[in-house]
């Protein structure tokens, strides 16, 4: 994987054989260190006391002098962004007492309550939400609250920010729904959880992918199944024209190619296909041709059965054919068969 110019998840869509972007990842990096790097030294009193938790020495500083309830260190924090931080939920009474600001954005534009959130802070968060802290306001990368709560598989902290008006279907940067995220993350229990609200189950991200698509990119199988029995849509294309059959070919996941031939044997009509039987098998046959026949055709008489086998027997009679018919014409030349993804099939004599 490449260098990312930031935190968010696909902040590019680096180029691919399948075309611009359609090989880019969703980058989690940004949920990787959730609390705060601190050096003591480097805080004024009012915050190395909030991040200490010493509610004594806070009311001390806050009596004795006017330390700026709402003033920020050398990374733009507050006293209550520390506190959140480390869940000094007395600190956080008391600051609230003095009506600091709630909405204040530290250097990555989170606000405390986006730190409680994330850092796990249950106690905290409920007292800002009690509050009027906004749940829905987005930091540097896009994610809201309900994304951080999300990723730490915290129900408890999702069903109360959904209680107070947490958007279920706030993007991030890269277009990821809560319920994406889910996904993508293979965060079964919030899946299924953000299923039971009602979430949006044919959100798309920033490159037109469902979470089909990214289920079947992570390879989990687990994930996929569970999308299957919501019915969700198979046909769905990225902005490359990929579905996520075309996907799982391409990655040699033989037992997700079986599932969705499965899924597709027993719910869908043939004459619904869309044309995507067609597409699947253009795509296996660059799969055998490139010289990856031997691998796949092992693997799927190992553990393939019915519609996938038979569709592999097919596609061997297919390339058998081509290369008697290629003979007859005695072409000398190179022949070419070209597809949409640009992969190439050449035979020489």
């Amino acid at each position: 994987m490449g260098k990312w110019c930031c935190r968010c998840f696909p902040c590019y869509g680096r180029s691919s054989e399948d075309g611009v972007g359609c090989g880019a990842e969703h980058n989690d990096s940004a949920f990787l260190e959730p609390g705060y790097d601190v050096c003591l030294e480097d805080l004024g009193d009012l915050h190395r006391a909030a991040w200490r938790g010493t509610v004594p020495r806070v009311e001390l500083i806050l009596m004795l002098r006017n330390p700026g309830l709402d003033k920020r260190d050398k990374k733009k924090r507050t006293a209550l962004h520390l506190a959140c931080a480390k869940g000094h939920s007395e600190v956080v009474k008391l600051l609230l007492h003095r009506s600091c600001q709630l909405h204040v954005l530290d250097g990555e534009k989170r606000t405390a309550l986006i730190k409680a959130v994330q850092c796990q802070k249950e106690e905290c968060a409920t007292i800002l939400l009690e509050h009027g802290t906004d749940p829905n306001i987005p930091d540097v990368y896009g994610n809201t609250t309900l994304h951080y709560a999300i990723y730490n598989e915290d129900k408890s902290m999702t069903e109360k920010l959904l209680s107070y008006g947490a958007n279920i279907e706030s993007e991030n940067k890269g277009g990821l729904t809560p319920f994406l995220l889910a996904v993508h993350e293979q965060k079964q229990q919030m899946v299924e959880f953000l299923v039971k609200k009602k979430a949006n189950l044919n959100a798309v991200d920033n490159f037109k992918r469902t979470a089909l698509i990214l289920a079947v990119r992570c390879g989990s199988e687990i994930m996929v199944s569970i999308l299957l029995q919501l019915n969700i849509d198979v046909f769905s294309q990225d902005m490359c024209g990929r579905t996520a059959e075309d996907y799982a070919v391409s990655s040699h996941y033989i037992k997700i190619c079986q599932q969705l031939s499965d899924y597709k044997e027993k719910n869908v009509p043939r004459n619904n296909s869309k044309n995507s039987n067609l597409e699947g098998t253009s795509n296996e046959i660059v799969c055998l041709a490139e010289g990856t026949s031997n691998e796949v055709a092992a693997e799927g008489a190992a553990s393939a059965k019915g519609f996938l086998a038979n569709k592999l027997l097919m596609i061997y009679c297919l390339h058998q054919i081509m290369k008697t018919l290629i003979l007859i014409s005695r072409y000398n030349t190179h022949i070419r068969i070209r597809t949409r993804q640009r992969y190439r099939i050449t035979f020489g004599f």
